[in-house]
């Protein structure tokens, strides 16, 4: 067994001991020594796995004394939160996002937390997965090596991405799939005879990409997977800020440039209204001239003119197959497959026309 998996075995003996109040407040824990003997470990690993704790403010060490159990210890270790960590920009998918992350901190009687990543806030996200508490990350970019990166990677489980891929670094990642996605919305306009299809994709400023090749090759290749390749319009705009002016100027150019396009898919709410609002303004009227779907059944859909058909990624489904994972984490089970894929559905509404011949 490698020493990372021993000194982490260690801690969650000691969590474990702590829990059930084999340890409670106040006591002092056996030497290190002790500890390597009573665990089978060396007395490296057994002191690793104890200043873990410490720097979780789980335990204390006192000059000349040894180590102690914090006061609230047992409190912190017997009430279980979760954590949702989201960019710092308030769009609709964040919003749905919570608000089921939340529903499901309820009713499973776990506290919840809500973590917005700016540059002040990432040490405060990555202690929270180090001191063992439960996390869905859902941000576009987790950049590899990273601080971020490293505390999913050692959560075993009790961290999870939705939707950025990280599974190859044994980091559960949860998503639908988009490729899959990106063809069931093709599939729904060429249904209608649209061959001439667009995708309006945000991206962000060359200087504010986390992960330039993220952007720069797996963007271009996921249009580029689906049958036929989608036309890429990229919407550059400043990350954290609402992508709509850019997105409206992206689609009026495309529809002077290119006029054979009869149809977009977006990535988003805005992207879709933004591009709805564009086609009329260009006098390309939706869905007489120009039909939209949008990848994320939001609420706002229901309420343009027309409304708008989505690709629903499912979320409820991600949150559920959430549920199971953390289950399995809190019972110190393995977590099984590292990738985990959601189906997505399609609704019909009122943004898909015949294209015009």
């Amino acid at each position: 067994m490698r020493t990372a998996t021993k000194h982490r075995n260690v801690r969650q003996y000691l969590e474990n001991a702590i829990r059930s109040g084999e340890y409670r407040p106040g006591d002092q824990l056996p030497s290190e020594i002790d500890l390597a003997q009573q665990y089978g470990v060396s007395y490296m690993t057994a002191r690793k796995a104890v200043a873990e704790l410490v720097a979780s403010d789980l335990l204390e060490r006192r000059a000349s004394k040894g180590t102690f159990v914090r006061s609230a210890a047992h409190a912190r270790l017997a009430t279980t939160t979760l954590n949702l960590i989201v960019e710092a920009y308030e769009g609709q998918s964040i919003k749905e996002f919570l608000m089921l992350g939340i529903r499901l901190a309820r009713l499973r009687g776990w506290n919840s937390n809500v973590i917005r990543l700016g540059p002040e806030q990432q040490d405060q996200a990555v202690r929270v997965i180090r001191n063992g508490e439960l996390a869905i990350v859902m941000i576009s970019d987790i950049p590899e090596n990273s601080s971020l990166w490293l505390a999913m990677r050692a959560a075993r489980g009790k961290a999870i991405s939705f939707h950025c891929d990280v599974s190859a670094a044994d980091i559960v990642t949860i998503h639908s799939n988009p490729v899959a996605d990106l063809q069931l919305a093709v599939d729904h306009l060429r249904q209608y005879g649209h061959e001439h299809i667009a995708l309006m994709c945000q991206m962000p400023l060359p200087d504010q990409a986390t992960s330039p090749v993220y952007w720069q090759r797996e963007v271009p290749a996921t249009a580029n997977r689906v049958v036929p390749p989608l036309s890429l319009v990229p919407v550059c705009a400043p990350l954290f800020e609402s992508p709509m002016r850019s997105c409206y100027n992206a689609v009026t150019r495309c529809l002077e440039d290119h006029p054979e396009i009869t149809a977009f898919v977006t990535k988003s709410d805005e992207l879709a209204m933004a591009t709805l609002s564009a086609c009329r303004d260009a006098g390309r009227p939706v869905p007489k001239t120009v039909s939209i779907v949008s990848q994320g059944n939001w609420h706002t859909m229901e309420f343009t003119d027309p409304p708008i058909t989505c690709v629903d990624v499912n979320f409820a489904g991600q949150f559920d197959e959430a549920a199971r994972v953390f289950d399995l984490a809190l019972a110190g089970k393995d977590s099984g497959p590292m990738l985990r894929a959601v189906d997505s559905f399609l609704v019909e509404r009122g943004s898909v026309g015949q294209a015009a011949r």
